[in-house]
């Protein structure tokens, strides 16, 4: 048997020293005890932002620890007024939640701005598809007060009637026709009641859904509602969420030498003389939605491995790399006439890689507040249905799409098939949006004409063709020259109103980490 020859070692992963000299077996290989405690103690910290109006907040985070991507962000709104006046209707906008507050997201390390994320509402509203129905259902309406605009759609029935089958206990076979799709929220339909067959109602206001709580008073001749602060519900977003750095990597916070600062701008909070809140909708007067600043607060997650094993690993890694997507957006004013005619608009990118453009039409006349998403959309093409969606005389308006950079199209023919542009969203993100047909490309009928609620249109009126959201990928892997990316669009069938356009460049960026100091860079 060759015998062993002896030596020192010291820490997992370190190299030891043998008599033959210097070795490249690491102490994994070695006979011995190595340290396996790897147990993860988590301290949660409410920190109160060190800046706070009602259009913006900061925070400062402690040095200390791993930050937790999923620390959580936390806002109650003011309940605006009581008494017989309170609104009725009022919720966050259907799709986005408290969402719609951050207008824009900011994180910086010193001075040095790391990841930024421009009308992150909107953007917002894109991502929200690929939320799965049981998210929404089960969490999402409950902790962000989100429901996707296509979301977990549920099959209603249309028939009313007081016949036997309806009555309560009756023996009779119940009706279990289901005729169109509507927004499900996990409660039954307000189906309005055998004596009004005619009046069908979507109720949403439940409390998870709601951007105010009220309390029944007494009334004389009719209901008093008094709204009450104490029972507002509270908001939550995910840091993960707001900043796309976070998305794919943890802070250890506890080797950065700098503060980390988290920078909010919040959207706009209307007001009961009329104007239009971004934060929330109604069905009756302008609201003014003001934050209530002493309930703002981060809940911040710190991990903590065993003190060793981060001394150790903050020695052996005095110099990080860390790589992640940010976005740059450019916003574009267009008429119906531009949208007619093939258009061609430069939106950035020169110098930068690019693996991704997202972009969608917002129609400004859509952004009022008695509409359940708000603002929150992306508007397709018109269509004209004279054979009501089944006859050969029904045409939808065609979109179409093509993006050029560094002198070549990204398709060799222009784009107008809505199938390949939903095909196309499913490639650029890697996951298929929960929508349906009629909602993102306004073909076919498949939406409930019940009322939404108390909002004054019916509920395939507000959804139809709302979520005509588009993303590219850049599938070549090359930077953009300085000509930067071209898109080019057309919309046939529009309305003639006025369309604001957004479109994020989705680039890559590296920060490093050395001696404590944090750098970035684009890639």
């Amino acid at each position: 048997m060759p015998s062993q020859t002896s030596g020192s070692y010291s820490a997992v992963g370190s190299v030891s020293q043998t008599s033959g000299g210097a070795s490249a077996i690491p102490d994994l290989l070695k006979i011995g005890a190595l340290p396996s405690n790897t147990a993860i103690e988590v301290e949660t910290s409410i920190l109160e932002p060190v800046t706070h109006s009602d259009t913006h907040c900061k925070f400062v985070l402690q040095n200390k620890g791993i930050l937790h991507s999923h620390s959580k962000l936390e806002f109650e709104y003011k309940c605006p007024r009581g008494g017989a006046g309170a609104p009725d209707g009022s919720m966050l906008p259907v799709g986005v939640g408290i969402h719609s507050l951050i207008q824009r997201a900011t994180l910086r390390v010193g001075a040095k701005t790391i990841c930024e994320v421009d009308d992150y509402n909107q953007m917002s509203c894109f991502h929200s598809q690929f939320l799965s129905p049981e998210t929404q259902l089960e969490r999402e309406q409950y902790m962000g007060g989100r429901k996707a605009n296509s979301l977990g759609f549920n099959y209603t029935n249309q028939t009313i009637d007081a016949a036997p089958e309806y009555a309560f206990g009756s023996d009779a076979q119940s009706n279990t026709d289901a005729k169109d799709l509507m927004l499900d929220n996990g409660i039954e339909q307000d189906l309005g009641g055998a004596t009004d067959p005619g009046v069908l109602r979507a109720d949403v206001r439940t409390h998870p859904q709601e951007m105010l709580s009220r309390v029944s008073g007494d009334g004389a001749a009719a209901e008093v509602l008094t709204v009450r602060q104490d029972l507002a519900p509270k908001w939550q977003i995910a840091i993960s969420d707001l900043f796309p750095f976070l998305k794919t990597n943890q802070l250890p916070i506890y080797m950065f030498k700098e503060a980390i600062n988290l920078e909010l701008v919040f959207s706009k909070s209307g007001s009961q003389s009329g104007t239009v809140s971004e934060r929330s909708v109604a069905t009756a007067d302008p609201l003014a939605c003001e934050v209530l600043t002493s309930a703002t607060r981060l809940v911040a997650d710190y991990l903590y491995y065993p003190q060793e094993m981060m001394t150790s690993f903050a020695a052996a890694n005095r110099s990080m790399s860390f790589q992640y997507v940010d976005y740059r957006l450019s916003k574009f004013s267009v008429s119906q006439a531009s949208l007619a005619e093939t258009d061609i608009r430069n939106v950035g990118g020169a110098g930068r890689i690019v693996s991704k453009v997202i972009f969608g039409l917002q129609d400004t006349t859509r952004a009022v507040p008695t509409i359940p998403q708000g603002q929150y959309l992306a508007q397709a093409p018109g269509r004209t249905y004279a054979g009501a969606g089944s006859g050969a005389t029904d045409v939808n308006g065609q979109a179409t799409f093509n993006l050029k950079y560094n002198e070549q199209f990204l398709f060799p023919i222009d784009v107008s098939n809505s199938a390949r542009h939903y095909h196309n969203v499913v490639q650029a993100q890697g996951q298929v949006p929960f929508t349906t047909r009629e909602v993102y490309s306004n073909e076919g009928v498949s939406l409930s004409k019940l009322t939404f609620h108390d909002f004054g249109d019916n509920f395939q009126a507000d959804f139809k063709g709302s979520q005509f959201w588009q993303a590219l990928r850049l599938n070549r892997g090359e930077r953009v020259n300085s000509r930067g990316i071209e898109l080019y669009f057309k919309m046939e069938a529009m309305p003639d109103h006025g369309f604001v356009q957004r479109c994020w460049l989705e680039t890559l960026r590296v920060a490093e980490l050395k001696d404590g100091i944090l750098e970035c860079y684009y890639a």
